[in-house]
């Protein structure tokens, strides 16, 4: 996510030109990290595609104790959630599901 800026050719220093050479390889390198870890399409939990099932509704089949071991596994804050209410973990992996890059 690299800043652009837009400048009269005037504008442009040596200094500037230097300082924008030296951050482009800072910006391609920001943006390899950034793409290894996001999580990719399907998101997977031991060898359920969670985004499939999500989409085929199918998440609220699970038991709590298995939608709260998936919501661990991703990191999700579970804190305050009730151990008996599965909608809480269901919405909570929606949103994982929502932001993966099969609902662009």
């Amino acid at each position: 996510m690299a800043a652009k800026c837009c400048y009269d050719q005037g504008d442009l220093s040596v200094p500037g030109i230097t300082a924008a050479e030296e951050q482009q390889p800072i910006d391609v390198t920001r943006q390899a990290i950034l793409q290894e870890v996001q999580l990719r399409h399907p998101i997977v939990y031991d060898n359920l595609d969670i985004c499939a099932l999500y989409k085929e509704k199918r998440l609220k089949q699970f038991s709590v104790a298995m939608l709260c071991i998936a919501s661990n596994y991703f990191d999700i804050a579970t804190e305050g959630f009730n151990n008996k209410c599965k909608a809480e973990y269901i919405d909570a992996l929606s949103g994982l599901v929502l932001a993966c890059d099969c609902n662009e």
